[in-house]
């Protein structure tokens, strides 16, 4: 792998490329950015338009809502050479393929952990991909934590668990730390047994392959201490609550996914009325 090339160094394009550039430093990694300084490790382009003349392997790290005018202005740079892996929400293969010209088009969603080598990524890729350039991806994204391949329809509860995921960790963490202060602990040693806790017990969920239920049973001892937390949980329907943000997170993903769909269907009825050439699907 020659280099890669970002657009997009926001928060999740910048989290890749760190964790890129810890977990191979001798790759190159070229990125735009809107505005800002660029990071040391990143070599920076002019413009989005010379970074594909020199990448082959291109990470679509924008925002959904800008996405596809961007695609439309590169659209004359793109071609069959270029590998096109988009971490947009909401965004699916085929309204990106339609404004990506004769670019591959994959999906991405990662989340902010990448930044430090232990992120979680879903892939999708079309069939037309060969086992080669999927390998390319994949192996891009292994190193900077776990990689799932997925069927597209799956990518709104990606988005919903994985994507969104470390936000709900944070509030969890911060709530705990929270806890520990309101019993009289310093809030730097509380934050520090919350998320230590929180990190350690997920490794052990990994490692052991264990339900986590199971797990759990073997901390909450009978008539101990745990128990009686765990009784508070349940009053307070945390259970209950996470299941219902990760269905909020992924509906939103989905209402993304059918504006898109509804304004490409638009577009294919205007030009298929008004004779324009290309009108079909790439």
């Amino acid at each position: 792998m020659e280099n890669v090339g970002i657009i997009g160094l926001g928060t999740i394009g910048t989290a890749i490329a760190e964790g890129l550039h810890a977990a191979l430093p001798d790759l190159e990694i070229l990125g735009t950015r809107r505005q800002g300084a660029m990071p040391a490790y990143v070599t920076p382009c002019a413009g989005n338009r010379e970074l594909l003349r020199r990448a082959r392997l291109v990470l679509f790290c924008i925002k959904p809502q800008h996405a596809t005018a961007i695609l439309e202005d590169l659209r004359p740079g793109l071609g069959p050479e270029h590998l096109v892996v988009s971490t947009c929400a909401g965004l699916d293969i085929d309204t990106l393929c339609k404004h990506a010209g004769n670019a591959k088009v994959a999906r991405a969603m990662p989340n902010l952990p990448c930044q430090i080598g232990e992120g979680m990524t879903a892939l999708c890729f079309p069939p037309a991909w060969t086992a080669a350039a999927r390998d390319l991806v994949t192996r891009l994204f292994d190193a900077i934590g776990k990689t799932v391949v997925v069927e597209e329809r799956h990518f709104d509860a990606v988005t919903a668990l994985s994507g969104c995921g470390p936000a709900y960790v944070y509030t969890i963490i911060e709530a705990l730390s929270d806890g520990g202060v309101k019993q009289g602990l310093p809030r730097d040693i509380s934050k520090l047994l919350a998320a230590q806790t929180v990190l350690g017990s997920a490794q052990l969920v990994l490692s052991t392959h264990l339900h986590p239920a199971e797990l759990r049973d073997r901390v909450a001892t009978p008539a101990g201490c745990t128990i009686d937390a765990l009784a508070c949980l349940e009053d307070g329907r945390l259970r209950g609550t996470l299941i219902s943000a990760v269905a909020a997170a992924a509906e939103r993903s989905a209402v993304l996914t059918r504006i898109a769909a509804s304004a490409r269907a638009t577009d294919s009825d205007r030009a298929s009325r008004s004779g324009t050439p290309g009108a079909e699907m790439p």
